[in-house]
């Protein structure tokens, strides 16, 4: 019987700058310094602009006094305000759709007093924590088809990050929730004039028109304002625009018929049964959750394919492997490895949806998110796989026809939503 060995440790947020090769992997050497020895070092400047502003080469950002954001792009002069607003309404719906009460009362976060507060300035990074305090109704009242007079507080706690170099906003918002029968959406207005908007979906990239049909009343099953996404929704006209990327969870968004063509990213539904069920108490959604997101400005067009990869790394994000050095003179190998190295890097705006190894060969999925042709290049800068024959197969892992592999590369050219599958084998 072996038992777990207990390890004692400091969790410390740190902030460097580091190259990870495409699929691959990078090392860090952490030492102790002799005891006794001075760690104070030179303060260097940090983002922070302010006690409520920060800003990099790219953005500028300003925290309101009622918790809501006013972010500037320092490249196209726009300005965007009111972004982090959040909007909360009775849902009477099920874990189908968002149902719609005729008597309801919806609160926005904009009348609410914000508690701020600096939480890292490095040079690096800079983040900032907004607590935001609503009070919403308990619940709905069925039986006479209206919202609770009693009322709880919703606690809303963001922070938000700019880091050096980027050209987006990271959000982490978490949510007590205390309330039944709501939902939470967060606002983010574009300040755009146009009718379509665009999202993802899985393969491809899909455009929507904002408005509802004129004659949706007259339909059985009526068209809802909130449709799917896979990771992102962007609006834009032709000089600005905005685009909100989420991690896997956050799958429902609209972009709201009205001036400035908010976004709204729905952040959670609290429902208590779906049809044919007797009841789903979880389906409210009670006590902590955390939400994780990017909003992300725009000059014009977006580009489809930094969406969808900034999207993958919302969702998967970085996997960290710690060892102390006990443990690396236990487990190392009789085979070394570089201490920084990559399996496939892909040149060009196709997007990598899976790689899986099958056998001794590497199967590889991409798609074309873009309604032109595009050309993808494949190479193997690492030590690991070297492939020596390659094939299309189709979705099923059948082959389809031979592909050529010039100096160990592989160049694919895509047609407008196309899906490609490889297999690369030694």
């Amino acid at each position: 019987m072996k038992f777990p060995e207990n390890v004692n440790s400091h969790h410390v947020t740190v902030a460097l700058r580091l190259a990870i090769p495409a699929l691959g992997y990078t090392t860090l050497t952490v030492r102790a310094v002799k005891p006794d020895t001075p760690t104070r070092h030179s303060e260097l400047h940090g983002l922070a602009t302010s006690e409520r502003s920060m800003a990099n080469e790219h953005l500028t950002l300003q925290v309101e006094a009622n918790g809501t954001l006013t972010l500037t792009d320092r490249h196209t002069r726009r300005i965007y305000p009111n972004l982090l607003t959040f909007e909360e309404r009775a849902d009477i719906g099920d874990g189908w759709y968002h149902g719609l009460a005729v008597n309801d009362l919806i609160f926005a976060s904009t009348a609410c007093r914000a508690d701020v507060a600096l939480v890292h300035n490095g040079p690096l990074l800079t983040t900032f924590r907004i607590r935001t305090v609503m009070q919403v109704p308990a619940e709905f009242a069925f039986d006479r088809m209206g919202r609770s007079e009693r009322f709880v507080e919703l606690v809303i706690d963001s922070l938000v990050s700019l880091r050096a170099g980027q050209r987006h906003l990271d959000v982490e918002t978490t949510v007590n929730n205390t309330a039944d029968d709501h939902r939470l959406r967060v606002l983010l207005p574009s300040g755009t004039t146009t009718d379509t908007y665009l999202a993802d979906t899985p393969f491809d990239v899909v455009e929507r028109p904002i408005a509802l049909r004129q004659d949706n009343h007259e339909y059985r099953e009526l068209e809802v304002e909130t449709k799917p996404q896979q990771s992102w929704t962007a609006v834009h006209d032709a000089k600005h625009g905005l685009a909100v990327v989420a991690d896997g969870g956050l799958l429902e968004t609209a972009v709201r018929d009205l001036p400035g063509r908010p976004i709204a990213l729905t952040l959670f539904r609290g429902t208590r049964r779906t049809v044919f069920t007797a009841g789903e108490p979880n389906g409210q959604m009670r006590g902590p959750l955390i939400f994780r997101y990017a909003i992300v400005p725009l000059a014009g067009a977006p580009d489809r394919t930094h969406l969808c990869e900034l999207g993958q790394h919302l969702a998967a994000g970085l996997r960290t492997a710690q060892l102390l050095a006990a443990d690396v003179a236990m487990f190392r190998g009789a085979q070394t490895v570089p201490a920084s190295a990559g399996l496939v890097r892909v040149d060009g705006p196709a997007v990598v949806s899976s790689v899986r190894q099958v056998g001794a060969a590497l199967e590889l999925r991409l798609f074309n998110p873009h309604p032109r042709r595009v050309t993808a290049k494949l190479a193997f800068p690492g030590p690991a796989f070297t492939p020596a024959r390659a094939e299309r197969i189709d979705c099923e892992g059948n082959p389809l026809e031979s592909l050529r592999l010039v100096r160990g590369r592989l160049t694919l050219l895509l047609k407008p939503k196309q899906i490609v599958t490889v297999r690369l084998g030694t």
